[in-house]
């Protein structure tokens, strides 16, 4: 998809014509910790730190006790799968475009954006899509066009 920001003209096709990126700042690790009376003595502690902490300080962990699992092996994926939910929605780009497309999951091409960091790939976890047909009026219809406009967040 490409960037159109002009208002008038080029009306052919799907483009993007607004597009803003924020960042939250969320956790950037987590450590939980559970406790086995099989093995007392054995420490079930996994911690997992984010690797994409551009723009953020690394000292906002998430604890938690019990961890609410019984080996070290699923600890780890506990602890995985626990930052990427804390993660979630810590860098979210959102626009509006008129591409029919459009839908969670796709990934798209940005391009033409002013902004070079924009012009990436990016994945749609978000769109609502709205139509309007005039034509099904019939006599009160008048000369208006079909349109499609939409709105998606993406990561």
């Amino acid at each position: 998809l490409f960037f159109n920001l002009a208002n008038q003209g080029l009306e052919q096709g799907a483009y993007v014509r607004q597009f803003s990126y924020r960042e939250a700042v969320k956790t950037s690790s987590v450590e939980l910790r559970d406790y086995s009376f099989k093995n007392p003595a054995y420490s079930q502690s996994n911690q997992k730190i984010s690797n994409d902490l551009a723009h953020q300080r690394q000292t906002y962990e998430h604890y938690d006790y019990p961890g609410r699992y019984k080996s070290g092996e699923s600890g780890k994926a506990f602890s995985a799968y626990r930052l990427d939910a804390r993660r979630a929605g810590a860098m979210i780009g959102q626009g509006k475009s008129n591409c029919a497309d459009l839908h969670p999951g796709l990934q798209f091409l940005l391009s033409e954006h002013l902004n070079d960091a924009f012009n990436a790939w990016w994945q749609v976890v978000y769109a609502k899509h709205e139509g309007k047909q005039p034509q099904a009026l019939e006599e009160e219809a008048g000369d208006q066009a079909t349109t499609l406009t939409n709105v998606f967040d993406v990561m």
